[in-house]
């Protein structure tokens, strides 16, 4: 339990979701929050079951966990894993390559990780990959046919300065945000950092 003696707060952390289109036309996902104390990724679900969690709320379409932390845990470090998109657009690297696009389409996304059957990030897909494989071939193809296994990453621990100078050294505008073994658990975006820069600008 929580020592007594300590000051603490309540903190309202946001709720990230990974929604994966699958080769099976449903969608698998998980949700987690940012521990400001261990500073890696939690799935809600043992968030429930830790002393420090007080209660899940929902508002809309968005989701948070509060739990009550040391004072001094409470103010973001500035990590990757405190901003990174509360919403990730995924696929399994097994999706036929013709639903995977249309999916892309009406999710809006021009790109999106590709996980295998354990979430863990084998490769990134974009629209135009994927139009130039279904033209290229008249075979049933897969996403693992399109995606480019080159793909760079951060950690939850990495700074929003490491992010933005990968950003611009690699010309992308969204990094990866992987756990040590490789499962995906967001995506930060050039966005997410222009959000964060606006609320510290006077």
């Amino acid at each position: 339990m929580p020592g007594t003696s300590e000051t603490e707060c309540t903190v309202r952390l946001p709720e990230r979701r990974t929604h994966t289109a699958t080769c099976d036309d449903t969608f698998s996902g998980d949700a987690t929050v940012h521990c400001p104390l261990s500073l890696d990724a939690r799935f809600v679900r043992s968030c429930q079951r830790c002393p420090r969690f007080e209660r899940e709320v929902f508002s809309g379409a968005q989701a948070w966990v509060e739990c009550r932390v040391p004072l001094a845990a409470a103010d973001p470090h500035g990590s990757c894993g405190e901003l990174m998109s509360p919403e990730v657009t995924c696929l399994d690297s097994e999706l036929d390559a013709e639903r995977a696009a249309e999916f892309l389409e009406f999710a809006g996304v021009t790109s999106a990780p590709v996980l295998d059957d354990n979430c863990v990030l084998v490769g990134i897909v974009s629209t135009t990959s994927l139009a130039r494989v279904r033209l290229g071939s008249g075979l049933r193809l897969e996403v693992e046919d399109a995606m480019s296994t080159q793909v760079v990453t951060l950690t939850q621990q990495a700074t929003l300065g490491e992010a933005a100078r990968l950003m611009a050294s690699r010309g992308v505008d969204r990094v990866p945000i992987v756990t040590d073994d490789g499962h995906l658990v967001g995506v930060i975006s050039a966005m997410d950092l222009v959000r964060w820069l606006a609320t510290r600008l006077p």
